[in-house]
C-alpha cells in the first residue's frame, strides 16, 4: 500500500492509524434520544465519509486557513449551517 499522498500535502493523521487492526473509532455509537434534543436538536448531524478525513478550517470556505485539526472517517459532527456547493452537495 502506498502512503505517499500528494506532494506538498501532509499525510492524514487518520490514514493508517490502525492499519490491519480495524477502524480507529466505532462505526456505530449509541446515544440516548436526549443527546439530539434541546439545543443539539437545532442542528443537522453529519458523519465524515471520506477515508482521509476532513480538515477543519477557520471559516466556511475552502480558501479559509486550516486549523491544524482533522475529523477522521466516521466522526460525527453538528453543523450550524448547510450550504449547497456548485455540484449540489452539502
Amino acid at each position: 500500500i502506498s502512503r505517499g499522498g500528494m506532494p506538498g500535502v501532509p499525510p492524514s493523521p487518520c490514514a493508517g492509524a490502525n492499519a490491519g487492526s480495524g477502524p480507529a473509532q466505532p462505526l456505530t455509537m449509541i446515544a440516548p434520544a436526549s443527546a439530539f434534543s434541546g439545543e443539539a436538536g437545532k442542528y443537522a448531524w453529519y458523519r465524515v465519509a471520506f477515508v482521509g478525513g476532513v480538515d477543519l478550517r477557520h471559516g466556511p470556505s475552502v480558501e479559509a486557513p486550516r486549523t491544524g485539526e482533522m475529523l477522521c472517517q466516521n466522526a460525527t459532527f453538528a453543523a450550524a449551517e448547510e450550504l449547497l456547493g456548485a455540484d449540489g452537495r452539502v
